[in-house]
């Protein structure tokens, strides 16, 4: 297996998703399988028949194996067929998509932002050593409560002020206002990263001698000391990106996005036990395809850093 991955890192690494991928199927499958609900009694209510209990459960292959049930079950997966909602008693997808939609559209806003503003302090703080001490302590400030609290911190704090107001469309206003309120964080960490990274390379070889050759200090921190430290602070997108999506529960509570958090939230009290599967489902392969994409970006940027075993 060594030689494997050796010989095709790309191939084994495909290989690795697909596996870890097929492993979170089967726990979720397990996991909403020994469920003590009917999920055709939940479908159908508490006064339906059982004769009609048992022809939605023939319908819907509960009555077969567990292994027929766990095939049809991924032959859905490839389908995109994720079920059919216990509270709409419509296909779990239509609702599903429009959630991930939603939440991905002022996500991804939050998250370019994160890079561009962790990027923009950390160069600030590069040059300023002074704005450097300012920027390292707000930057604690924030990374010292969860991620949550300055989430909804920041959200009512726009709302309260009304901030953003010279953007016209209310809707896109509120995806600016969440994207905003969900970056700080993100910032605030991003951020640590970068100067910590520009504290440790500073003191290199390599760019005390540039220094010393007579090199400018823009030149240096452009060639040597910020494609190093960027090492770090890619290898932190995938859980900056986790953090993101786990915050959007609380963010589309309170702008009113009916994405992806606001449908958890819904479909844990409600007990709509398909469409809590399928969002983890989709949250696995996001999260597992987001990982690869950032690995082939690192190897990519990094060559030197793969290590054949």
């Amino acid at each position: 297996m060594a030689a494997f991955n050796a010989n095709h890192p790309r191939l084994g690494s495909a290989l690795y998703h697909l596996l870890l991928l097929l492993g979170l199927l089967i726990l979720v499958f397990i996991l909403f399988s020994g469920l003590p609900a009917n999920p055709a009694r939940s479908m159908l209510g508490l006064n339906a028949s059982e004769e009609a209990v048992r022809a939605l459960e023939q319908e819907l292959g509960l009555d077969q194996p567990l292994q027929r049930q766990f095939i049809r079950y991924l032959s859905g997966l490839v389908r995109l067929d994720f079920g059919v909602s216990f509270v709409t008693r419509r296909p779990v997808r239509m609702d599903l998509f429009s959630a991930v939609w939603a939440t991905l559209r002022y996500v991804s806003i939050a998250l370019l932002f994160s890079l561009i503003a962790s990027l923009t302090l950390a160069t600030m703080a590069h040059f300023h050593r002074r704005l450097q001490r300012g920027i390292w302590l707000a930057a604690a400030v924030v990374t010292s409560l969860p991620n949550l609290v300055w989430a909804l911190g920041l959200g009512l704090l726009i709302l309260k002020c009304q901030l953003l107001v010279v953007i016209p469309s209310i809707q896109i206003r509120y995806l600016f206002m969440a994207a905003l309120a969900l970056s700080l964080y993100p910032v605030a960490t991003l951020s640590q990263i970068l100067i910590s990274e520009d504290r440790r390379i500073r003191r290199q070889l390599s760019v005390l001698a540039g220094r010393s050759i007579g090199l400018g200090e823009s030149r240096l921190y452009f060639t040597r000391v910020l494609p190093q430290a960027l090492s770090a602070w890619l290898a932190q997108l995938s859980n900056i990106s986790a953090s993101l999506l786990a915050g959007s529960v609380f963010i589309e509570i309170i702008f009113s996005i009916p994405g992806l958090g606001h449908l958890v939230a819904e479909s844990v009290l409600r007990q709509d036990y398909p469409m809590i599967q399928a969002i983890l489902i989709v949250c696995f392969f996001g999260f597992i395809l987001l990982n690869w994409m950032l690995e082939r970006l690192y190897g990519y940027l990094y060559p030197g850093s793969r290590v054949e075993t």
